[in-house]
Order: structure tokens, then sequence, then C-alpha cells
């Protein structure tokens, strides 16, 4: 016997192992080793794609708060052009927002002639939470102005901001601008 009568008789496909095939010559199915293959695929994208969604789905509970905190200081600033102080509480302001929703606690904690401080307290320790403070600063001209700003806290807390008056303008200390 030749060499290449041989090799010829190696690749004879009736000596070749089925392979999952039945005796028409169908594939029958998926390996063992094709299906796992398959498994440890979906489970890798699946690993990197959670996390991923778990963080988006917090930053859009996150949002509500900006929305209200963002709320609140439009109508602290609208509510001081008519009265000579901030509002003292979230009703005096007459915008419509409950107090207290599923994800966060609302409260205005100051109210006085310069300073607005509002908090949203977070009701899950994975959220964060945040605050919102409108004050007023004298230009040197004499003329009012009133600012803005929401600060973010970490998980589970608002920031606890302190205010110091520095002549016409005010201080805030504890605020991680957003």
């Amino acid at each position: 016997m030749s060499y290449s009568s041989f090799i010829g008789v190696l690749l004879r496909s009736d000596l070749l192992p089925s392979r999952g095939r039945s005796e028409q010559g169908c594939s029958a199915g998926f390996t063992l080793i094709e299906m796992l293959v398959v498994i440890i695929i979906v489970a890798i994208l699946a690993a990197i794609a959670l996390p991923a969604f778990i963080n988006q789905a917090r930053r859009a509970q996150q949002g509500e708060a900006l929305t209200y905190i963002g709320a609140i200081n439009r109508a602290q600033q609208a509510y001081r052009l008519d009265s000579i102080t901030f509002a003292d509480s979230i009703d005096r302001l007459n915008i419509g927002l409950a107090g207290n929703t599923q994800l966060y606690q609302y409260s205005v904690l100051e109210g006085s002639s310069r300073i607005a401080h509002a908090a949203a307290f977070p009701q899950d320790e994975s959220l964060e939470g945040f605050s919102g403070v409108v004050y007023v600063s004298i230009n040197p001209d004499g003329t009012a102005v009133t600012s803005s700003k929401v600060c973010q806290g970490i998980r589970g807390s608002a920031p606890a901001l302190s205010f110091a008056s520095a002549g016409t303008s005010i201080n805030i200390s504890g605020c991680d601008d957003l």
C-alpha cells in the first residue's frame, strides 16, 4: 500500500466518526462543548452589562432629587422677589411638590432673608443626597442678586453645609458643586 492510498483511506468519510449525526446524515443538535461556549459568552456579556445597567437605574432615581431641588431653588428665587425673606417650608412655596416620595424626603432646612437651604435625604442608602442653596449677594452698586447652587452628598445622606456671611457675600462650605 502506497502512502497516497493510505491517506485516501484515512480521509474516507464513511470511516470518520459521525460527530452527532443521525443515520440520515442530518445534524442531531449541538454538542456539550458548543453549548458551554455559548453559555460562557452570554455570562461574560451579562457580567459586563449588569453594573452599567444598575448604575444607570440609580442615576435615573437620583434625577428625581435633582429635579426637585432645582424646582425648589427656582421657587425660592421667585418667592424672594415678592417677600423680604426666603420661604421656610416647601408648602409656602406653593409649587405642588410632595415632601416625601418613595426615594427621597425633601425639606427646607433654612429660610432667612439672605439664605435658603433645602435638602433631599435619600430613603435608600444606595442613593446620594443633594442640597440646594439660594442666597442673596449685594453688588458694589447696591443691587441684590440671587444665586443658587446644587450640592451633591455621599451615598445615604445629603451634604452638610455651613454658611458664613462675608460682608455682602455668602461663603458656602461643604458643597461639591454639580
